[in-house]
C-alpha cells in the first residue's frame, strides 16, 4: 500500500495503455487513488500500525506475566486471546476497503469495529 501511495498518479499507466485509436483515454480511475482517498489512507495506516503493535506488547505481557495457575487468571488470559483473535481480521478487512476504489462505508465500519476491540482490551 506505501509503494501505491507513493505513486503521484495512476499507478498502472505504464501497464495498461491507452488505445490511440479510440480518441478517448481509458476509465481506470477506479484502479488509484483520488486526493480525497490518500487523506483518509493516512489515519487507517495509522490505526494498522497501532494494532500491530498492540498485537506485539499484548504477546509481550503474556510471555512475560502469564500466569495459568490460578482460575481467575486462565478466564483473563482467555478473554484476551478472544480479543486477540479479532484484531487481525477487523485490520484485514479494513485494508482490503482501502484498495481502490475506496469502500467508504467499509472503512468507516472497520475503524469502528477495530476502535471498540482496542477499547475492550483497555479493560485488562
Amino acid at each position: 500500500m506505501e509503494q501505491a501511495l507513493s505513486e503521484v498518479q495512476d499507478p498502472f499507466n505504464d501497464v495498461l495503455d491507452d488505445d490511440p485509436d479510440e480518441g478517448n483515454p481509458r476509465g481506470n480511475q477506479d484502479m488509484y487513488w483520488s486526493e480525497k482517498d490518500r487523506q483518509v489512507i493516512g489515519p487507517c495506516q495509522g490505526l494498522t500500525k497501532a494494532a500491530a503493535a498492540c498485537l506485539r506488547k499484548l504477546t509481550a505481557a503474556v510471555k512475560a506475566n502469564g500466569d495459568s495457575a490460578v482460575p481467575q487468571n486462565v478466564a483473563q488470559l482467555d478473554d484476551l486471546a478472544d480479543l486477540s483473535r479479532e484484531i487481525s481480521p477487523s485490520i484485514d478487512d479494513l485494508a482490503l476497503c482501502l484498495y481502490p476504489p475506496m469502500d467508504y462505508s467499509g472503512v468507516e465500519n472497520n475503524v469502528r469495529q477495530t476502535s471498540i476491540i482496542s477499547d475492550r482490551k483497555k479493560c485488562f
